[in-house]
């Protein structure tokens, strides 16, 4: 039999082929569908009134997982305790929020403690679809936003104590009794299990004569995250609970953000 070998140019053509396809497939797992919230495009602006019925909810972000817990873990008794499926929607002027929340203890508030210590939740937006992917540090356009879920005030914050350059907008309302985000709308209305949800937030209400309006189309990603907070007693010393959509510290950082994706439909 004739002795066959191949040229070792050959051989390491192969092997950097093969690493190549290791490396390239590792990427596309590690920025999967898990990463990933889809909002969808809608034709006319979303009443906000609790109703989920014009809704798309094709694409639920779900909150109520124990790795999701990123907050008093101990005090977490699972998803009849605290849990969510959230749906995200857009049209030029707006961003649009609805969640289906689990909560056997609903509407609790505490009146010392601040919008993340209390029945609420937390929005993580950047307005610069430009921003760098896993970026440490909180840029210019990064938010944090914070709504209170009592089914009373529905006040609104603006927290921006980790963005060194704010350009003009800084932190408000982060311990609550004011409406920080202007031209928002917060509708609640009670279900067997908890309660509906709906947010509507103006691009605009994110943008001054230095940070530009956030103008989406379909295709566009930024850097977002939810968090969901319950506290079950309204005293003192108890302590609220926290889930994470996309695991890890996004309030510390944004290199724990996910993305939004915009979308709409052919």
């Amino acid at each position: 039999m004739k002795d066959v070998s191949y040229p070792k140019l050959t051989l390491r053509f192969l092997l950097v082929l093969f690493l190549f396809v290791v490396i390239n497939s590792a990427g596309i797992e590690a920025s999967s569908a898990d990463d990933i919230a889809i909002a969808w495009k809608v034709d006319k602006p979303v009443n906000v009134d609790g109703d989920l019925s014009e809704w798309d909810r094709e694409d639920p972000l779900f909150l109520g997982r124990k790795d999701q817990v990123n907050k008093h873990a101990e005090y977490w008794d699972g998803p009849d305790d605290n849990s969510g499926n959230f749906y995200l929607m857009w049209d030029s002027d707006n961003l649009y929020l609805a969640a289906e929340i689990v909560d056997d203890v609903p509407f609790v508030r505490f009146m010392a403690y601040g919008l993340d210590s209390i029945d609420g939740m937390a929005i993580y937006l950047s307005t610069n679809p430009e921003a760098e992917r896993g970026r440490a540090i909180y840029d210019s356009t990064d938010f944090r936003l914070l709504f209170g879920l009592d089914n009373d005030m529905l006040d609104t914050g603006i927290d921006r104590s980790n963005v060194l350059i704010k350009k003009g907008i800084d932190t408000a309302g982060v311990d609550g009794y004011e409406n920080a985000i202007k031209g928002c709308e917060v509708a609640i209305k009670e279900s067997e299990l908890g309660f509906n949800l709906e947010i509507k937030i103006p691009f605009s209400s994110l943008s001054n004569d230095q940070i530009p309006v956030l103008q989406p189309e379909p295709g566009m990603e930024v850097g977002f995250n939810l968090e969901l907070y319950d506290l079950d007693q309204a005293c003192p010393g108890s302590v609220a609970t926290g889930l994470v959509w996309k695991a890890g510290n996004p309030k510390l950082s944004p290199k724990d953000w996910g993305l939004l994706r915009f979308q709409a439909r052919s």
